[in-house]
């Protein structure tokens, strides 16, 4: 076994070399160094919402804080940075580092002196650049201390376990439906709610299967969380799917990736062509490469085969954070995005890392963003996208088309 002193040393050079590398990715973005061509129609513009510098929780928080940084950074690094960074190492702490536990002490206090240290980094970040730089610092002490990347992976296999279950029991029932389409994309927007971090994950999904008997015994399927704006952007996606699309399908969560292939394969009998796209590493409950080929290659899938030699593919795109990281995506998430005119993107990650745009710069594909409204952090994020009179808070969840 690991002695802790050996522990410290590893952890502590693991953590300097994460805040090196985030310090040398802020650095070329200062630089217009990042080329997101690929996606965007402006060469150097990095795709960026909940400035850490104009982070607040309302206009008037916003405004201020950004007014303050303009004014004195030094003051607001003594005081609103380090009020940020405190809040988030105490979530962290909290979730990952509940005990009297040495280490976690130790990654605690070392990762609260390393945001001090790279301060001027932050100045120029986002909130989501700062949580990915977190996550990566996190998964590195569970490797050294579990010799595992995969935290959640106890809580997936039961997540995928309960989801295939209904699965197994709706699929042959839910096809048949003459409104197929409608019922399999509100199941798929739901299940978005199977969230490791948010939520009590196991007892959504309980509470969802029962709730989906009610839906198989109505003519028409109406939820009861299906607000007028929501149904007017499900018509607009309905809409765009009259005509055979390529689309590309960024997943999200385990178990929500059940009823996603639910909604798949409705498209794909109606002449759809697509690419599932997952995450290479493990991160939260997210969908992993690993995790999305074994769920293919299960009997129960085994119907997809059919559709694996020309309409069908399954990639990863590099990401090992919550969405996506533009600056480390593979190339074949930026080969499948070009080939594509459509692109599914499956919950508050994908939203938030590559967001809605309001500005005279817009990507180059058609954007459909799908996700349940968890947290607070995607509450003000939306706010930043789609700004107050555009955006309403009545909804638990977000269709939203941005076209190309």
């Amino acid at each position: 076994m690991t002695k802790y002193p050996e522990l410290k040393a590893a952890l502590e050079c693991e953590i300097d070399r994460q805040f090196g590398l985030f310090s040398s990715y802020i650095e070329k973005k200062r630089a217009c160094r990042l080329d997101f061509s690929w996606c965007l129609n402006s060469r150097f513009y990095t795709p960026s919402v909940l400035e850490l510098r104009r982070l607040g929780k309302t206009k008037k928080e916003s405004f201020f804080n950004y007014v303050l940084f303009y004014f004195s950074k030094k003051i607001w690094s003594a005081w609103i940075w380090k009020a940020i960074s405190k809040t988030v190492l105490e979530k962290i702490q909290a979730r990952y580092f509940p005990h009297s536990d040495p280490l976690g002490h130790f990654f605690i206090h070392h990762m609260a002196y390393s945001f001090l240290k790279y301060v001027r980094s932050f100045q120029e970040a986002s909130l989501i650049e700062m949580l990915n730089l977190c996550s990566r610092c996190v998964s590195a002490a569970y490797y050294l201390r579990y010799r595992t990347l995969d935290i959640y992976a106890d809580e997936k296999r039961k997540q995928n376990a309960a989801c295939k279950r209904i699965y197994q029991s709706i699929r042959s029932t839910v096809l048949k439906r003459p409104d197929a389409f409608l019922m399999t994309f509100y199941l798929s927007i739901k299940a978005n709610d199977i969230d490791s971090f948010e939520s009590d994950s196991l007892r959504f999904i309980q509470g969802f299967s029962e709730e989906i008997d009610t839906y198989l015994d109505q003519e028409h399927v109406h939820p009861d969380w299906l607000t007028e704006p929501l149904k007017e952007q499900i018509k607009v996606v309905q809409t765009s799917l009259n005509r055979p699309r390529r689309i590309l399908y960024d997943l999200d969560n385990c178990g929500e990736i059940y009823f996603d292939l639910l909604f798949l394969e409705v498209l794909l009998k109606n002449g759809h062509e697509v690419v599932i796209c997952s995450k290479e590493k493990a991160v939260l409950n997210d969908v992993t490469y690993s995790d999305l080929t074994a769920v293919l290659s299960d009997s129960d899938c085994s119907h997809f085969k059919l559709f694996q030699h020309g309409k069908l593919r399954v990639i990863h795109s590099g990401s090992d954070v919550v969405g996506k990281e533009l600056s480390g995506l593979n190339q074949a998430y930026i080969d499948a995005y070009r080939w594509s005119n459509l692109v599914f993107m499956k919950g508050q990650g994908h939203a938030l890392s590559m967001p809605i745009l309001r500005k005279q710069v817009h990507y180059h594909k058609e954007h459909v963003y799908v996700l349940g409204i968890k947290s607070e952090l995607m509450r003000l994020g939306l706010r930043d996208m789609l700004g107050e009179r555009h955006w309403s808070c009545t909804s638990r969840y977000l269709v939203y088309t941005l076209f190309a």
